[in-house]
């Protein structure tokens, strides 16, 4: 049986990080942005936006679709505990999950949630259309 792990994640966050990691591929170097100095692309960004909704409206889709089996995961979760989440996986997934690998879990795991949001400019026509995304 195929087993899908969704992680969920702030979609403010998801397209500031994805943003981010796109323009740094398109000018071949590091984009370096932070809340003091954040990145700001208006049009990159509603680009983004639009692309994460359409990435997540075809998850759903094929879900729905597919009747698959599903674990969701939040982001947030697994960083305030990722041995709790690690041990959701490993149950979900029918796999053994010994104690040294949940260790190695936890200690590989970021300790603090990234606010990639707070490093980008948001103009109110972005923040308006994810707003109307996000409260369907």
């Amino acid at each position: 049986p195929v087993h899908v792990l969704l992680v969920v994640r702030n979609p403010y966050d998801m397209i500031a990080t994805s943003l981010l990691y796109n323009a740094s591929s398109v000018c071949k170097r590091k984009v370096c942005a932070s809340k003091d100095h954040p990145y700001n692309d208006s049009q990159r960004l509603m680009q983004q936006a639009e692309l994460i909704f359409q990435d997540a409206a075809a998850v759903e889709e094929m879900i729905r679709d597919n009747h698959l089996n599903v674990l969701e995961i939040h982001h947030e979760d697994h960083i305030k505990d990722p041995v709790r989440t690690m041990q959701q996986i490993c149950e979900f997934l029918e796999v053994e999950c010994p104690e040294d690998f949940l260790r190695e879990c936890e200690r590989k795991t970021f300790k603090v949630v990234s606010n990639a949001r707070e490093t980008v400019v948001w103009t109110k026509e972005v923040l308006d259309f994810v707003e109307r995304k996000i409260s369907r």
